[in-house]
Protein backbone atom coordinates (compact mmCIF):
# COMPACT_ATOMS: atom_id res chain seq x y z
CA UNK A 1 0.00 0.00 0.00
CA UNK A 2 2.88 2.78 0.91
CA UNK A 3 4.62 1.68 -2.51
CA UNK A 4 1.44 2.34 -4.46
CA UNK A 5 1.08 5.96 -2.49
CA UNK A 6 4.70 6.46 -3.17
CA UNK A 7 3.93 5.53 -7.04
CA UNK A 8 0.87 8.08 -7.27
CA UNK A 9 2.31 10.61 -5.31
CA UNK A 10 5.64 10.62 -7.78
CA UNK A 11 3.39 10.42 -10.64
CA UNK A 12 1.30 13.72 -9.24
CA UNK A 13 4.73 15.72 -8.47
CA UNK A 14 5.75 15.18 -12.40
CA UNK A 15 2.46 16.02 -13.46
CA UNK A 16 2.90 19.57 -11.57
CA UNK A 17 5.83 20.15 -12.20
CA UNK A 18 5.46 19.17 -16.23
CA UNK A 19 2.69 21.42 -15.45
CA UNK A 20 4.00 24.45 -14.24
CA UNK A 21 7.00 24.58 -17.26
CA UNK A 22 4.04 24.10 -19.64
CA UNK A 23 1.97 27.27 -18.08
CA UNK A 24 5.45 29.03 -17.91
CA UNK A 25 6.33 28.98 -21.29
CA UNK A 26 2.89 29.19 -23.51
CA UNK A 27 5.15 29.66 -26.96
CA UNK A 28 3.36 28.17 -30.06
CA UNK A 29 3.31 24.39 -30.86
CA UNK A 30 4.33 25.26 -34.47
CA UNK A 31 7.79 26.08 -33.55
CA UNK A 32 9.80 24.47 -36.44
CA UNK A 33 8.61 25.61 -39.40
CA UNK A 34 11.13 24.73 -42.66
CA UNK A 35 9.83 27.51 -44.51
CA UNK A 36 10.82 30.45 -41.98
CA UNK A 37 13.96 32.18 -43.51
CA UNK A 38 15.15 33.37 -39.90
CA UNK A 39 17.23 31.97 -37.33
CA UNK A 40 15.93 30.62 -34.47
CA UNK A 41 18.75 29.76 -32.19
CA UNK A 42 20.66 33.12 -32.14
CA UNK A 43 21.77 34.01 -28.78
CA UNK A 44 22.74 37.80 -27.70
CA UNK A 45 25.53 38.47 -25.09
CA UNK A 46 23.28 37.48 -22.16
CA UNK A 47 22.42 34.24 -23.37
CA UNK A 48 18.65 34.62 -24.02
CA UNK A 49 17.03 33.66 -27.48
CA UNK A 50 17.39 36.79 -29.23
CA UNK A 51 15.77 36.85 -32.62
CA UNK A 52 12.42 38.45 -32.46
CA UNK A 53 12.30 38.05 -36.00
CA UNK A 54 11.91 34.29 -36.27
CA UNK A 55 8.73 34.83 -33.73
CA UNK A 56 7.26 37.31 -35.74
CA UNK A 57 7.42 35.77 -38.93
CA UNK A 58 6.41 32.74 -37.44
CA UNK A 59 3.52 33.77 -35.36
CA UNK A 60 2.22 35.76 -38.71
CA UNK A 61 2.72 32.61 -40.44
CA UNK A 62 0.72 30.40 -37.72
CA UNK A 63 -2.16 33.28 -36.98
CA UNK A 64 -3.15 34.39 -40.67
CA UNK A 65 -1.11 31.67 -43.13
CA UNK A 66 0.79 34.63 -44.80
CA UNK A 67 4.74 33.46 -45.44
CA UNK A 68 6.43 37.15 -45.27
CA UNK A 69 9.30 37.77 -47.54
CA UNK A 70 12.91 38.01 -45.93
CA UNK A 71 13.29 41.80 -44.51
CA UNK A 72 16.39 41.65 -42.96
CA UNK A 73 16.96 43.23 -39.21
CA UNK A 74 13.48 43.72 -37.55
CA UNK A 75 14.41 48.09 -37.90
CA UNK A 76 13.73 47.67 -41.54
CA UNK A 77 10.54 45.80 -41.41
CA UNK A 78 8.19 48.60 -41.47
CA UNK A 79 9.86 50.62 -44.90
CA UNK A 80 10.25 47.04 -46.87
CA UNK A 81 6.97 46.48 -45.90
CA UNK A 82 5.80 49.88 -47.19
CA UNK A 83 7.46 48.94 -50.67
CA UNK A 84 6.29 45.52 -51.02
CA UNK A 85 3.00 46.81 -50.87
CA UNK A 86 1.62 45.49 -47.76
CA UNK A 87 -0.87 48.02 -45.95
CA UNK A 88 1.22 49.59 -43.47
CA UNK A 89 -0.23 52.06 -41.02
CA UNK A 90 0.06 53.76 -37.08
CA UNK A 91 -3.47 51.87 -36.47
CA UNK A 92 -2.64 48.89 -34.08
CA UNK A 93 -4.91 46.05 -34.73
CA UNK A 94 -5.25 41.99 -34.38
CA UNK A 95 -3.31 39.95 -36.41
CA UNK A 96 -0.42 43.06 -37.36
CA UNK A 97 3.33 43.11 -36.71
CA UNK A 98 4.26 46.31 -34.48
CA UNK A 99 7.37 47.58 -35.62
CA UNK A 100 9.84 49.33 -33.57
CA UNK A 101 13.37 51.32 -34.57
CA UNK A 102 14.85 51.60 -31.26
CA UNK A 103 18.76 49.93 -30.91
CA UNK A 104 20.82 48.62 -33.48
CA UNK A 105 18.82 46.09 -34.85
CA UNK A 106 14.61 47.29 -33.74
CA UNK A 107 11.94 44.87 -32.60
CA UNK A 108 9.04 43.12 -33.87
CA UNK A 109 6.17 42.18 -32.28
CA UNK A 110 3.09 40.12 -33.53
CA UNK A 111 -0.25 41.59 -31.87
CA UNK A 112 -3.25 39.76 -31.15
CA UNK A 113 -5.69 41.92 -29.63
CA UNK A 114 -5.75 46.23 -28.68
CA UNK A 115 -6.98 48.32 -26.12
CA UNK A 116 -6.78 51.85 -26.46
CA UNK A 117 -3.28 53.33 -25.84
CA UNK A 118 -2.27 49.18 -25.35
CA UNK A 119 -1.31 46.15 -27.91
CA UNK A 120 -1.12 42.62 -26.46
CA UNK A 121 1.47 41.02 -28.06
CA UNK A 122 3.41 37.72 -28.44
CA UNK A 123 7.33 38.31 -29.12
CA UNK A 124 10.91 36.37 -28.86
CA UNK A 125 13.53 38.86 -27.98
CA UNK A 126 12.98 39.34 -24.99
CA UNK A 127 15.46 39.95 -21.84
CA UNK A 128 13.18 39.07 -18.87
CA UNK A 129 12.86 35.23 -19.58
CA UNK A 130 15.17 32.66 -20.01
CA UNK A 131 13.85 31.49 -23.65
CA UNK A 132 13.43 35.03 -24.84
CA UNK A 133 9.40 34.01 -25.87
CA UNK A 134 6.93 36.37 -23.92
CA UNK A 135 3.79 37.67 -24.41
CA UNK A 136 1.72 40.21 -22.53
CA UNK A 137 0.38 43.65 -22.68
CA UNK A 138 2.69 46.51 -23.57
CA UNK A 139 2.60 50.20 -24.89
CA UNK A 140 2.35 51.74 -28.24
CA UNK A 141 4.54 54.31 -27.68
CA UNK A 142 7.91 53.69 -29.08
CA UNK A 143 6.15 51.49 -32.00
CA UNK A 144 6.74 53.66 -35.49
CA UNK A 145 4.16 51.70 -37.36
CA UNK A 146 2.34 48.54 -38.16
CA UNK A 147 2.22 45.26 -40.82
CA UNK A 148 -1.45 44.43 -41.30
CA UNK A 149 -1.17 40.80 -42.38
CA UNK A 150 -4.66 40.28 -44.14
CA UNK A 151 -4.42 37.69 -47.00
CA UNK A 152 -1.51 39.05 -49.38
CA UNK A 153 -2.65 38.97 -53.06
CA UNK A 154 0.46 40.85 -54.07
CA UNK A 155 3.30 39.74 -55.56
CA UNK A 156 6.76 38.96 -53.22
CA UNK A 157 10.68 39.11 -53.77
CA UNK A 158 13.73 40.70 -53.29
CA UNK A 159 16.05 42.60 -55.45
CA UNK A 160 19.47 41.21 -54.82
CA UNK A 161 22.04 43.11 -57.11
CA UNK A 162 22.54 45.71 -59.45
CA UNK A 163 25.80 46.22 -61.44
CA UNK A 164 26.66 49.02 -63.76
CA UNK A 165 28.94 48.75 -66.42
CA UNK A 166 29.44 49.50 -70.24
CA UNK A 167 26.03 50.39 -71.88
CA UNK A 168 24.32 48.23 -69.56
CA UNK A 169 22.97 47.24 -66.19
CA UNK A 170 23.32 43.62 -64.49
CA UNK A 171 19.91 42.51 -61.89
CA UNK A 172 19.34 39.62 -60.12
CA UNK A 173 16.79 39.00 -57.55
CA UNK A 174 13.70 36.68 -57.53
CA UNK A 175 9.80 37.48 -57.49
CA UNK A 176 6.27 35.40 -57.49
CA UNK A 177 3.00 35.81 -56.36
CA UNK A 178 1.25 33.91 -53.88
CA UNK A 179 -2.12 33.31 -56.00
CA UNK A 180 -0.20 31.59 -58.37
CA UNK A 181 3.25 30.66 -56.44
CA UNK A 182 4.23 27.84 -59.02
CA UNK A 183 3.82 30.03 -61.75
CA UNK A 184 6.84 32.46 -63.29
CA UNK A 185 5.93 36.11 -63.19
CA UNK A 186 6.98 39.29 -65.50
CA UNK A 187 9.58 41.76 -63.68
CA UNK A 188 9.52 45.07 -65.27
CA UNK A 189 12.74 47.34 -64.69
CA UNK A 190 12.94 50.63 -65.07
CA UNK A 191 15.82 52.60 -65.72
CA UNK A 192 16.06 56.07 -64.70
CA UNK A 193 12.80 56.62 -63.36
CA UNK A 194 9.86 54.52 -61.60
CA UNK A 195 7.49 54.48 -64.52
CA UNK A 196 7.21 55.37 -68.21
CA UNK A 197 7.34 58.82 -67.91
CA UNK A 198 10.81 59.37 -66.29
CA UNK A 199 12.51 55.90 -66.74
CA UNK A 200 13.45 53.61 -69.61
CA UNK A 201 11.72 50.49 -69.34
CA UNK A 202 12.42 46.68 -69.58
CA UNK A 203 9.95 43.64 -69.51
CA UNK A 204 11.84 40.28 -68.42
CA UNK A 205 9.96 36.76 -66.88
CA UNK A 206 11.48 35.44 -63.37
CA UNK A 207 11.70 32.34 -64.48
CA UNK A 208 15.49 31.29 -63.47
CA UNK A 209 15.99 28.46 -60.79
CA UNK A 210 15.68 29.91 -57.24
CA UNK A 211 15.98 26.57 -54.78
CA UNK A 212 16.46 28.94 -51.89
CA UNK A 213 13.34 30.86 -52.56
CA UNK A 214 11.35 27.65 -53.26
CA UNK A 215 12.33 26.08 -49.39
CA UNK A 216 12.36 29.31 -48.21
CA UNK A 217 8.32 29.26 -48.92
CA UNK A 218 7.67 25.76 -49.88
CA UNK A 219 6.85 26.26 -53.28
CA UNK A 220 8.02 25.13 -56.72
CA UNK A 221 8.62 26.29 -60.26
CA UNK A 222 11.45 29.12 -61.18
CA UNK A 223 11.40 32.55 -59.83
CA UNK A 224 14.59 33.94 -60.29
CA UNK A 225 16.29 36.57 -62.74
CA UNK A 226 19.10 37.07 -63.44
CA UNK A 227 19.83 39.51 -66.53
CA UNK A 228 22.24 41.98 -68.20
CA UNK A 229 20.29 44.99 -69.38
CA UNK A 230 21.13 47.11 -72.47
CA UNK A 231 20.58 50.85 -72.05
CA UNK A 232 20.89 54.04 -73.96
CA UNK A 233 21.67 55.50 -70.35
CA UNK A 234 24.51 56.47 -69.08
CA UNK A 235 25.83 58.23 -65.98
CA UNK A 236 24.28 57.55 -61.91
CA UNK A 237 21.01 55.79 -62.63
CA UNK A 238 18.46 54.49 -60.28
CA UNK A 239 17.08 51.23 -61.05
CA UNK A 240 13.76 49.94 -59.95
CA UNK A 241 12.91 46.73 -59.70
CA UNK A 242 8.48 45.92 -60.19
CA UNK A 243 6.85 42.51 -59.72
CA UNK A 244 4.18 42.33 -62.11
CA UNK A 245 0.36 41.00 -60.28
CA UNK A 246 -1.42 38.42 -61.61
CA UNK A 247 -5.25 37.84 -60.26
CA UNK A 248 -6.00 39.90 -57.55
CA UNK A 249 -3.51 42.44 -56.17
CA UNK A 250 -1.41 44.90 -57.77
CA UNK A 251 2.54 45.61 -59.26
CA UNK A 252 4.70 46.14 -56.57
CA UNK A 253 8.14 47.43 -56.56
CA UNK A 254 10.38 45.15 -55.00
CA UNK A 255 13.49 47.34 -53.85
CA UNK A 256 15.40 50.32 -56.22
CA UNK A 257 19.43 50.80 -56.15
CA UNK A 258 21.65 53.29 -58.01
CA UNK A 259 24.50 52.45 -59.66
CA UNK A 260 26.77 54.11 -62.18
CA UNK A 261 26.22 53.19 -66.17
CA UNK A 262 29.55 53.58 -68.36
CA UNK A 263 28.73 55.58 -71.49
CA UNK A 264 29.11 53.23 -74.57
CA UNK A 265 30.91 55.31 -77.36
CA UNK A 266 32.78 52.83 -79.75
CA UNK A 267 30.77 52.10 -82.69
CA UNK A 268 30.23 48.88 -84.32
CA UNK A 269 32.38 47.41 -86.47
CA UNK A 270 31.30 45.87 -90.28
CA UNK A 271 33.63 43.17 -91.84
CA UNK A 272 33.44 40.51 -94.49
CA UNK A 273 31.09 41.62 -96.57
CA UNK A 274 30.24 39.41 -98.92
CA UNK A 275 27.94 39.49 -102.23
CA UNK A 276 26.74 35.59 -103.21
CA UNK A 277 24.31 33.80 -105.01
CA UNK A 278 24.33 36.44 -108.30
CA UNK A 279 21.49 35.41 -110.95
CA UNK A 280 18.93 36.60 -112.61
CA UNK A 281 16.75 37.04 -110.28
CA UNK A 282 19.01 39.00 -107.35
CA UNK A 283 21.99 38.56 -105.29
CA UNK A 284 22.91 38.22 -101.66
CA UNK A 285 24.40 40.57 -99.00
CA UNK A 286 26.59 39.34 -96.24
CA UNK A 287 28.77 40.75 -93.83
CA UNK A 288 30.09 40.29 -90.20
CA UNK A 289 29.22 42.88 -87.70
CA UNK A 290 30.62 42.60 -84.14
CA UNK A 291 29.97 45.30 -81.26
CA UNK A 292 31.57 45.79 -77.21
CA UNK A 293 28.17 45.82 -76.13
CA UNK A 294 25.30 44.49 -78.41
CA UNK A 295 24.76 45.38 -82.08
CA UNK A 296 20.93 46.93 -82.24
CA UNK A 297 20.06 47.31 -86.28
CA UNK A 298 21.72 45.96 -89.74
CA UNK A 299 19.93 47.89 -92.51
CA UNK A 300 20.92 47.30 -96.28
CA UNK A 301 19.35 50.17 -98.80
CA UNK A 302 19.52 49.23 -101.76
CA UNK A 303 18.22 50.97 -105.31
CA UNK A 304 18.84 50.69 -109.16
CA UNK A 305 21.24 53.62 -110.84
CA UNK A 306 18.51 53.96 -113.20
CA UNK A 307 16.26 56.96 -112.27
CA UNK A 308 18.37 57.55 -109.30
CA UNK A 309 16.80 56.56 -106.16
CA UNK A 310 13.25 56.03 -107.05
CA UNK A 311 13.35 52.60 -106.31
CA UNK A 312 15.36 52.80 -103.04
CA UNK A 313 14.12 50.13 -100.39
CA UNK A 314 15.46 50.09 -97.13
CA UNK A 315 16.18 46.16 -96.13
CA UNK A 316 16.00 45.34 -92.26
CA UNK A 317 19.09 42.32 -92.50
CA UNK A 318 18.17 39.09 -91.08
CA UNK A 319 21.03 38.86 -87.85
CA UNK A 320 22.28 35.29 -86.65
CA UNK A 321 25.02 35.81 -84.06
CA UNK A 322 27.23 38.51 -85.66
CA UNK A 323 26.10 37.39 -89.11
CA UNK A 324 24.04 39.55 -90.76
CA UNK A 325 22.44 38.87 -94.19
CA UNK A 326 19.38 39.63 -96.94
CA UNK A 327 18.51 38.53 -100.24
CA UNK A 328 17.98 41.41 -102.85
CA UNK A 329 15.07 40.51 -105.18
CA UNK A 330 14.94 42.48 -108.93
CA UNK A 331 11.35 42.27 -108.79
CA UNK A 332 11.24 44.46 -105.95
CA UNK A 333 13.04 47.05 -107.89
CA UNK A 334 10.72 47.02 -111.59
CA UNK A 335 12.22 43.97 -112.30
CA UNK A 336 15.50 46.47 -113.63
CA UNK A 337 18.91 45.07 -114.79
CA UNK A 338 21.89 46.93 -115.13
CA UNK A 339 24.04 48.62 -111.62
CA UNK A 340 22.76 48.25 -108.11
CA UNK A 341 24.11 49.36 -105.07
CA UNK A 342 23.79 48.27 -101.84
CA UNK A 343 25.21 50.11 -98.88
CA UNK A 344 25.26 48.35 -95.18
CA UNK A 345 24.71 50.85 -92.00
CA UNK A 346 24.90 49.22 -88.48
CA UNK A 347 24.20 50.38 -85.58
CA UNK A 348 23.96 49.45 -81.52
CA UNK A 349 21.71 50.27 -78.92
CA UNK A 350 23.65 53.12 -77.64
CA UNK A 351 23.20 54.94 -81.08
CA UNK A 352 26.68 54.42 -82.59
CA UNK A 353 26.71 54.09 -86.02
CA UNK A 354 29.57 52.22 -87.93
CA UNK A 355 31.43 53.46 -91.58
CA UNK A 356 28.78 52.99 -94.44
CA UNK A 357 30.33 50.37 -96.72
CA UNK A 358 28.60 50.19 -100.09
CA UNK A 359 28.53 46.93 -102.97
CA UNK A 360 27.46 47.19 -106.58
CA UNK A 361 26.44 44.60 -108.51
CA UNK A 362 25.60 44.79 -112.36
CA UNK A 363 22.58 42.03 -112.70
CA UNK A 364 22.73 42.75 -116.16
CA UNK A 365 25.72 40.33 -116.66
CA UNK A 366 25.45 39.22 -113.45
CA UNK A 367 28.48 39.88 -112.17
CA UNK A 368 30.16 42.36 -108.84
CA UNK A 369 31.85 45.35 -110.36
CA UNK A 370 33.16 46.30 -106.83
CA UNK A 371 32.43 45.66 -103.64
CA UNK A 372 33.27 46.84 -99.56
CA UNK A 373 35.93 45.04 -99.16
CA UNK A 374 38.08 46.43 -102.08
CA UNK A 375 38.56 44.94 -105.89
CA UNK A 376 39.06 46.73 -108.98
CA UNK A 377 36.99 49.64 -109.45
CA UNK A 378 36.50 50.45 -105.84
CA UNK A 379 36.36 53.88 -104.67
CA UNK A 380 39.50 55.13 -102.39
CA UNK A 381 36.76 55.51 -99.62
CA UNK A 382 36.55 51.77 -99.74
CA UNK A 383 40.11 50.20 -100.61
Amino acid sequence: MKRILKSSLSLLLTLALLFGLIAQWSAPLTANAASNPYDYNATDANGNWANCTWWAWQLAYDNTGVALPTWGNARDWYSKAQAAGYSCDTTPSANSIACQVSGTYGHVMFVTAVDGNRIYVKQGGYRGTSNGYHEGWTSTNDVIGYIHLGKNHNPVGAFDIAEGKTGQVFVRGWAFDPDSPNSSIDVHIYIGGPDHSTGECHAITANYSRPDVNTAYGISGDHGFSHDIITAKSGTQTIYVFAINTGEGGNICIDSKTVNIKPDTESPVISDVKITDIDKDGYTVTCKVTDNVIVNKVTFPTWTSNNGQDDIIWYNANISGDTASFRVLKSNHNNESGEYRTDIYAQDYAGNYAPVRSMFVDLSTYTLTYNANGGTGAPASQT
